[in-house]
């Protein structure tokens, strides 16, 4: 009886608190459906990746497909694919020339920009299905951010708006995440 009356007595207070407020319990809106509806940030991944795999060799070619349901990526160079699993795989790193529209200009970032020293690079950490490729041959893809703040994801959106995101290196984590580094460009 003692338990009822408690349990009565917290959802007066819920609803005094968010009657006072002005809040009703379903305009809550919970966290993954509010991730869901911010739109993903667009990414450019420059045209030659170098998987690194684990035990020190490594293979070249434009990344054509990231498969998180198998857990696969495929390359593709000189018409000929392969695919690699996640798990064998180090890192990959992005090289080689892309031209990225800021404003009216056209710049074009090349092999000689050495992105592991610009200070503005990031790194973000998701889950791997958060990043999708949406068309390889033009080297793009997007990400949907739920590991930043709110503020920080502010500032992403405000980059993003002046200026492009350049894929540097990723990386797949056993937690099933996946590692990425960009650079605003």
């Amino acid at each position: 009886m003692r338990k009822g009356l408690l349990e009565m007595g917290a959802i007066a207070c819920l609803v005094l608190v968010t009657g006072i407020a002005g809040v009703t319990v379903e305009q809550f809106t919970p966290i993954h459906q509010v991730i869901a509806q911010t739109p993903p940030i667009a990414l450019t991944l420059p045209p030659l990746a170098t998987v690194y795999l684990k035990g020190e060799s490594s293979m070249s070619g434009r990344l054509t497909n990231v498969n998180s349901q198998v857990k696969k990526i495929t390359l593709e160079l000189s018409g000929q694919s392969a695919k690699v699993s996640m798990v064998d795989i180090e890192k990959i790193e992005f090289k080689g020339e892309i031209v990225l529209r800021n404003g009216n200009k056209l710049v074009i970032r090349g092999d000689d920009d050495n992105p592991s020293t610009n200070n503005n690079q990031k790194t973000w950490r998701e889950p791997l299905t958060h990043f999708k490729l949406i068309n390889q041959s033009k080297g793009q893809a997007q990400i949907q951010l739920s590991s930043v703040t709110n503020l920080e994801l502010r500032g992403i959106r405000v980059v993003a708006a002046k200026s492009t995101y350049v894929v540097n290196e990723i990386q797949f984590e056993p937690s099933g995440t996946i590692k990425i580094k960009v650079t605003p460009h």
